[in-house]
């Protein structure tokens, strides 16, 4: 029913409603407008400025494709499962007790080019004490396995930022979490 109230309405208006509904409360009438129209033909949820708002972008984009699937971009989510074998005890103690979003981020980092997105735009925050952006990088972090000797997470982002790990099969890392004061 909701599509079905949606396609009564033309894109760009439909638009402006769902973001109204999703962001209104971070959002000004002109800025839901602007973002309404840009949605048509770009990826807002990789590119727009305020990484907070990625997630949220994602999915008003998500349900503005299945409502118009030839007037909005497919939205593209990665999930990525990495599997960490830690080398050494202060490894296993980072697994089990300090794994947050800024560790992750950094050890998604090891496994990719530094000419990715995510090296680029981020190298002075990956190589700093504290990597708050971290938190928008990574839209969901579910670790399903964790031992001693072992863990498995998988992680839900843009495809802006975990594309380049496609292709990795194994490597080693040296990430690490935020400093905590």
């Amino acid at each position: 029913m909701c599509l079905l109230s949606l396609q009564d309405l033309p894109p760009e208006e439909a638009a402006e409603v769902i973001l109204r509904l999703h962001l209104g409360d971070r959002l000004s009438g002109g800025q839901i407008q602007n973002i309404a129209r840009e949605m048509l033909d770009e990826k807002l949820w990789e590119e727009y400025a305020d990484l907070s708002l990625h997630e949220r972008l994602f999915h008003v984009g998500s349900l503005l494709h299945e409502t118009f699937p030839r007037d909005f971009p497919r939205p593209d989510a990665i999930c990525v499962t990495l599997n960490i074998k830690p080398m050494n005890e202060i490894s296993r103690d980072i697994l089990l007790h300090h794994a947050n979003e800024s560790f992750y981020v950094r050890l998604v980092a090891d496994g990719i080019d530094a000419t990715s997105a995510l090296s680029r735009v981020f190298d002075k925050q990956l190589a700093a004490r504290s990597f708050p952006e971290a938190e928008q990088i990574i839209w969901i972090s579910t670790v399903s396995e964790q031992t001693c000797e072992s863990g498995t997470v998988e992680l839900i982002g843009s495809g802006a930022w975990f594309a380049a790990l496609r292709s990795t099969k194994s490597y080693k890392s040296h990430a690490y979490p935020d400093e905590t004061v």
